[in-house]
């Protein structure tokens, strides 16, 4: 997508008056054309001098949102368009950094993160916790698969819009598992007619079905239905 960027440009032709390619710095010189007169700034936005808006992001990964009941909500830690920059006084400088740093963090162990925030450099302990898919009863299906209750902190870990269901978890069938029918975090809405709200009522009806009983399951995933035919074990 193209810009305007009229102003910009003029602003840029004066300052190569007083200053080579108009930057006071060689490391602000991106390439012809390429650099941004930065008129304002909040958070991990800019903007130049025509009012285009761009990401000031060229390390670090950036907080695209926050999930509520997680630590980072937590006292409004974090805010979307922070830029993390460290992780326990490790450098994070791509998502292959995040992630690598990431495999030696351990639950209820306090890191800081370095964050980029308005252009302020700022420090910010947090304290990892179970997810809350890893805290809850799992029920056996006898399907080659589990389920959890669809509660409001899972709700908003799997980032999930339906308000009732069992989500589905563990999948132990391979064949499930390579079909792709079935997957972790799907949301099991109905069997056959009958509207599921609680992982409990969904194992409650499976075992009341005989095995010559034709069952259908209703996952859902990203609002989309699936529907599979199966017959339940006993």
């Amino acid at each position: 997508m193209s810009h305007i960027t009229e102003r910009t440009d003029a602003f840029f032709e004066r300052a190569r008056q007083v200053m080579p390619f108009g930057v006071s710095s060689n490391f602000r010189w991106w390439g012809e054309g390429k650099d941004i007169g930065v008129a304002r700034a909040e958070g991990a936005y800019i903007w130049d001098f025509d009012g285009n808006r761009y990401i000031d992001w060229t390390s670090g990964v950036l907080v695209a949102n926050i999930q509520p009941h997680s630590p980072a909500a937590a006292g409004n830690a974090l805010h979307p368009g922070d830029i993390i920059t460290g992780l326990g006084g490790k450098l994070v400088r791509s998502i292959d950094d995040w992630t690598g740093e990431m495999l030696d963090i351990r639950v209820n162990n306090t890191v800081e993160l370095s964050i980029l925030r308005s252009g302020r450099t700022l420090t910010v302990a947090l304290s990892p916790v179970e997810k809350p898919s890893d805290k809850l009863k799992r029920y056996s299906t006898g399907l080659g698969f589990e389920l959890i209750e669809l509660t409001p902190e899972v709700r908003s870990q799997i980032e999930a819009r339906s308000t009732h269901g069992a989500v589905i978890v563990d999948i132990t069938d391979p064949d499930l598992e390579q079909e792709g029918s079935i997957l972790p975090f799907d949301i099991l809405y109905r069997i056959n007619d009958i509207k599921i709200t609680s992982a409990d009522q969904a194992l409650r009806l499976l075992e009341r079905l005989s095995r010559a009983q034709v069952t259908v399951l209703f996952p859902l995933r990203d609002l989309n239905t699936n529907k599979i035919d199966t017959a339940p074990t006993t």
